[in-house]
């Protein structure tokens, strides 16, 4: 059976995905890139906000309707907040739903379609199955403790349950010796790893992962300011194989209106974080996310959020609207105006990428390395290699040219001097 995957959302949700399609393919299906040549789609869904599932839900019905033979297959986060009775009656044109943590409902569909030869275990060479090379995302934890007043997750996906650490670092070792090159290390808080035990477990699990491999690079995803404070990062700062860059997503500035989101910090918490931030690491790469239009939020609130964030050291900044989500504490709170909230999105937007511009050129004309994800053959012979800084996420922030010559194949990790930033692109050279 040829399986074809769509996953939608967050890095986490592909993970899941992921080794979902691993223990497909180790039945014997075979995973394809074209949607003409599958007999099953898989749509990985996503339901952070409302047009997330408008998107899963469009993805699904487009599928279907472009490509009547495929048989659809929905999972993932849609299908743990609404339910398969409420699916079912919503979108005919879904053949089978399955609950994305469900293994075992997982086996017993995919037994019933026709397979090939399953893999043996003890001779096939164990690489985890990943739609991105050379890096890749592995989710160190489940569910949510938080409580933040705007967010469903925790009411579908339950309290944070972390991952063993055994299970990680034998994941990250087959990575490692299949030649990726980066692990991105996601989950809906990287910083409250092992939390539920009462102690924060990420530097124990970095240890682990710096002891069981030699070359692979570590980066984190996702990283609450409630729990990413100065003792964690000092115990971090001594891996060598983890990379400077830090998402950390505090969305407001303004205290008021982050007591209202039920963050756990303030204003002087996110300067305190920053500034720990830059103690412990030479030039880092910060990112965050901002959003506007949660009830409550003045003007005042407002303009002490666009003025403030070009005094503050991110690099990297998203901007969205809040969308009220039925079952939290903000869906029932008085609403600001949707052309209220527009408004501030497009002064916040221009505020934010003019910044972020000026931010991204203190790079230009300093020393990094690279990650090659494509070479590109042009018509003249030249060679043009493309990847991602590692100030940079992949597939999130920006990408770097190379324009000196063809380093080799995919996945190599090069030292550059980085010339120019222009277009959302650096160009470099090899050092």
């Amino acid at each position: 059976m040829k399986i074809y995957p769509v996953s939608l959302g967050c890095p986490k949700n592909q993970s899941v995905l992921e080794e979902r399609l691993d223990m497909l393919r180790s039945m014997g299906h075979e995973i394809v890139s074209d949607p003409a040549i599958a007999d099953v789609a898989i749509v990985n869904t996503c339901t952070f906000i409302a047009p997330a599932t408008v998107e899963s839900v469009e993805t699904t019905v487009s599928l279907k309707e472009q490509y009547p033979h495929l048989k659809v297959v929905f999972t993932g986060c849609v299908v743990q907040r609404y339910g398969k009775e409420a699916i079912h009656k919503e979108i005919p044109e879904v053949d089978i739903i399955l609950d994305p943590d469900n293994l075992e409902e997982w086996n017993d569909i995919f037994l019933q379609f026709p397979r090939g030869e399953e893999l043996d275990a003890d001779e096939y060479p164990r690489i985890p199955f990943t739609l991105t090379f050379p890096y890749a995302y592995v989710y160190i934890a489940k569910g949510c403790s938080s409580s933040c007043s705007y967010c469903t997750i925790p009411s579908f996906k339950g309290p944070q349950r972390s991952i063993d650490i055994d299970v990680i670092v034998n994941k990250v070792k087959k990575l490692e010796n299949a030649g990726y090159k980066e692990v991105v290390l996601v989950a809906q808080d990287v910083a409250a790893y092992g939390i539920e035990t009462g102690k924060k477990k990420l530097p124990e699990l970095l240890k682990a992962l710096h002891d069981n491999t030699k070359e692979v690079l570590f980066r984190l995803l996702y990283l609450n300011p409630k729990y990413f404070r100065n003792d964690l990062m000092k115990q971090i700062s001594v891996f060598d194989r983890l990379v400077p860059y830090f998402d950390v997503p505090v969305q407001h500035l303004h205290t008021d209106v982050l007591k209202l989101m039920n963050r756990g910090y303030g204003y002087h918490e996110i300067e305190s974080i920053l500034d720990s931030v830059y103690q412990y690491w030479k030039d880092p790469a910060i990112r965050t996310t901002l959003m506007v239009g949660f009830p409550g939020e003045t003007e005042e609130h407002f303009y002490f959020m666009k003025e403030r964030i070009t005094t503050l050291p991110f690099d990297w900044i998203g901007v969205f609207q809040f969308v009220p989500e039925e079952g939290t504490t903000a869906y029932d709170m008085p609403q600001i105006s949707d052309d209220i909230k527009q408004r501030r999105h497009d002064e916040l937007v221009d505020v934010v990428s003019k910044y972020v511009d000026k931010r991204a050129m203190r790079w230009v004309g300093k020393n990094s390395q690279a990650i090659v994800t494509e070479v590109i053959s042009r018509d003249s012979g030249e060679v043009l290699d493309i990847g991602y800084p590692m100030f940079c996420a992949p597939e999130i922030d920006k990408i770097i040219e190379i324009t000196n010559g063809d380093v080799g194949d995919i996945g190599q990790v090069v030292d550059v001097y980085i010339e120019d930033y222009r277009d959302d692109v650096y160009v470099a050279r090899i050092r």
